[in-house]
């Protein structure tokens, strides 16, 4: 039950990161994606729930295994992945198919 919390808090908070990064991603500095946070109301509640969201699945991932942010951010990644395919018109090629497949068999050679 601790890796199905996990799993789910994880596929969260990485989700609103990525709605975050496609509402900001218009931003042409580190300032104007900075102060995005303070103009629009959304944006802010985006990153708060994403990172507690984040700490979520962290606690209860390391209630099964030492490896938890290993773990959490790998499952992060490939929900970046897929919701960058999904909604930002990403590409699938060979290279990326091949990193995320060692990233997967990383996490499975680390049990």
């Amino acid at each position: 039950m601790n890796w199905f919390l996990a799993i789910l808090a994880t596929i969260t908070s990485y989700t609103l990161f990525s709605v975050f990064g496609l509402r900001t991603g218009q931003a042409e500095s580190v300032y104007q994606a900075a102060f995005s946070l303070v103009r629009d109301p959304i944006n802010f509640l985006l990153i708060i729930i994403g990172s507690a969201g984040f700490g979520v699945a962290t606690f209860y991932a390391y209630k099964s295994s030492p490896f938890a942010i290993t773990v959490v951010i790998s499952i992060g990644l490939l929900v970046s992945f897929v919701f960058s395919v999904i909604f930002a018109n990403g590409e699938i090629n060979l290279q990326k198919m091949a990193a995320l497949c060692l990233i997967v068999l990383g996490i499975w050679f680390i049990k």
